[in-house]
């Protein structure tokens, strides 16, 4: 699997959950620390919802986490460290 997924998100990683997981992050980047302000000013874009499994059909809160647009983009490769570093990060908040 290359990553790539031409499947549409399920209905329930909607806006409203998303709003939820940047607020229970406050609104910064949980790699890079990145605030959500940074992110508007610079690309004109909110900050990212990753799924830290990778299933974009999981849709728990224990399994977002909040990634500005870079970082986002960074944690496609070498998926199964990034998914150690996430869990650790989410168990040890």
């Amino acid at each position: 699997m290359d990553g790539r997924s031409y499947e549409p998100y399920p209905s329930d990683f909607n806006n409203i959950l998303k709003r939820c997981i940047r607020k229970r992050d406050n609104y910064t980047c949980q790699k890079c620390y990145k605030t959500q302000k940074q992110e508007l000013i610079t690309i004109n874009k909110k900050l990212s919802i990753h799924h830290i499994d990778y299933n974009k059909f999981n849709c728990s809160e224990f399994n977002l986490i909040t990634l500005c647009n870079k970082c986002n983009h960074t944690v496609n490769s070498n998926r199964d460290y990034w998914f150690a570093y996430f869990i650790y990060a989410m168990e040890n908040k």
